[in-house]
């Protein structure tokens, strides 16, 4: 079981938020159960109405960033009955030590990334562009390194760099599997840049 098959096995009857790097794009729903290469998403929000309650099949592969709920209500319902001010930290997500990262898939990637824990980082997502709530946007994501595990990395309070809001954080950490990272570097939120 991958490491993002694992984190959803783990939250089972919990909200998930899914980045997907083709339609819809983004899905906000229950995570009901998880298979090989496969979780399956009770669609709630981000989506068409006639595609909610819907449970969606999704294949790991196209699941170019994650969030599952921890604690209920850390994922906003976009119809706003419920709303968090704050954002959410990671908290007590552990970091695997660099031994266990070479064993896994892509260990010398997870073993950079280790390098960087702490530190302000860009992320270059391998999709040619992502989409949330009908904005797309270039697959650019800095912020800070909070935790690398076999198979994943969490940013913390990730910026997106849409167009239309440049200096954008994302208010949930967001777990990114390996796989989906096409290049990255140190680099301070605070960095702007063109995004042609």
């Amino acid at each position: 079981m991958s490491a993002v098959e694992q984190a959803f096995a783990a939250g089972q009857g919990k909200r998930a938020l899914l980045l997907l790097t083709g339609f819809p794009f983004l899905l906000i729903g229950t995570v009901e159960g998880v298979a090989p290469g496969l979780t399956v998403v009770r669609a709630e929000d981000a989506v068409p109405s006639e595609l909610r309650g819907r449970p969606f099949h999704v294949v790991t592969d196209v699941i170019a960033a994650f969030y599952v709920e921890r604690a209920p209500g850390e994922i906003p319902r976009l119809d706003g009955s419920t709303h968090r001010k704050r954002y959410v930290a990671l908290g007590d997500i552990p970091s695997a030590d660099a031994g266990e990262l070479l064993r896994g898939p892509r260990g010398s990637v997870a073993v950079a990334l280790h390098g960087l824990l702490g530190r302000d980082v860009l992320l270059v997502l391998r999709p040619d562009r992502l989409h949330l709530l009908g904005s797309v946007f270039r697959p650019l994501l800095v912020g800070r390194v909070g935790a690398v595990q076999p198979g994943l990395v969490w940013l913390d309070a990730p910026n997106l760099r849409l167009p239309s809001a440049p200096d954008f954080v994302f208010p949930l950490p967001l777990a990114v599997p390996l796989g989906q990272i096409g290049s990255f570097a140190p680099l301070s939120r605070d960095v702007q840049f063109p995004l042609v």
